[in-house]
């Protein structure tokens, strides 16, 4: 838009490249048997189709850059474009207009997901760990006004790209209120322009200082403005959690250790049904199959195992035998929500060691992990 023609090389280059490398990616990476389908959170049918709209648009932005001689024109041109870009996206899969995690079942939602941590929005680290929260955002925060700050004194190519950084930043910054795993993606980004920042307050700051003082000045303020320093500079919040539920959560983590699942593999391959947190150690550990695991496309698998254990242990036998289940484990410190839903449900009955007779001790339990199989119907 602003520098007209002579953009038309780069927009060329860009599009031809982009014509090769995208579909090259999408082949090596997306199984012929999924070209046709869109998911919103992986490179897939509907991403493809956009960036082919958009590079479609780059080559003809190229092709009729000496025509557009004005900005009001260029302008449109490349609105023109954008929109090719976004039209695919609710033409192909409309679903993926909004949250990625929409399709995801409201129960599992609450009963899974809303205790992940990753997936927990920023702010609702405040009332019990603020700390946290000033860690996470405020590195970032420092970056994104770093960048800001480099954009304006520059000038040219240099000015546009720190304002990109900046951008980047900033929608990163806002993609973490939603989600806190995004920081792990945008941090190493902020960090750049705030390393520059730092450096150039150090050589300020120690001016009269000599150049090791100066370097050990601006390695300290560098730990000083990181996740890791702020965590190890602010005070430690203090333990105000119910002590039998830290109990628990430790207990839980020792039923998902190698040496706990070990014995299962002396049972031959079944179809196990677990809780969510336990699949994918069984999917590493054994050679069994699971239904249940932390995946958000899983509704189906997940939602077996979830109405199982939130059902009647009656109820339970009839939803695990038509999934065709073979073995239950179950935690013997579980710390879900099955019990508070349920009270009456089969998890909370094995929680309280109540195991209906269709379920099976066998020798592979132990004193954290109880392992039942599933008796023939009579």
């Amino acid at each position: 838009v602003v520098d007209r023609a002579k953009m038309r090389a780069s927009m060329g280059w860009f599009a031809a490249g982009a014509l090769i490398a995208f579909p090259a990616c999408f082949a090596a990476t997306v199984a012929p048997a999924r070209y046709l389908l869109s998911a919103c959170d992986a490179y897939s049918a509907v991403h493809l189709a956009a960036l082919a709209a958009g590079t479609l648009g780059f080559a003809a932005l190229a092709a009729f850059a000496p025509r557009l001689a004005t900005m009001r024109g260029r302008a449109a041109a490349v609105a023109v474009v954008g929109a090719a870009v976004i039209a695919p996206i609710p033409a192909i899969a409309p679903r993926c207009v909004g949250d990625p995690l929409g399709g995801l079942d409201p129960l599992l939602r609450e009963l899974w997901l809303s205790h992940v941590t990753e997936a927990t929005p920023l702010l609702k680290f405040w009332d019990k760990t603020p700390n946290l929260v000033v860690v996470m955002g405020l590195p970032v925060i420092l970056g994104f006004a770093a960048a800001l700050v480099e954009a304006v004194r520059e000038q040219g190519i240099a000015r546009r790209r720190w304002f990109l950084v900046a951008a980047t930043i900033g929608i990163g910054f806002a993609a973490g209120m939603w989600q806190v795993r995004v920081f792990s993606s945008v941090t190493p980004i902020a960090m750049a322009p705030l390393v520059i920042a730092v450096v150039a307050v150090a050589h300020r700051v120690g001016a009269s200082f000599s150049v090791f003082t100066r370097a050990l000045l601006a390695g300290v303020l560098c730990i000083g403005v990181s996740p890791v320093g702020l965590a190890s500079i602010l005070p430690k919040p203090e333990n105000n959690g119910n002590i039998a539920t830290v109990v628990q959560a430790t207990e839980e983590s020792l039923c998902l250790k190698p040496a706990a699942l070990e014995p299962l593999n002396h049972l031959e391959p079944a179809r196990v049904a677990a809780s969510v947190n336990l699949g994918p150690y069984l999917l590493a550990h054994t050679h069994h199959n699971v239904f249940a695991g932390p995946y958000h496309r899983d509704n189906h698998g997940n939602r077996i195992v979830v109405d199982a254990f939130l059902a009647s242990p009656d109820e339970a036998e009839q939803i695990l035998r038509a999934a065709g289940a073979q073995v239950v484990l179950w935690c013997a410190r579980d710390v879900s929500d099955f019990a508070l839903h349920a009270p009456n449900g089969l998890g909370a009955a094995l929680a309280r060691g109540e195991v209906p007779e269709w379920l099976e001790p066998l020798p592979q339990s132990k004193k954290q992990l109880l392992v039942f199989a599933v008796r023939p119907k009579q």
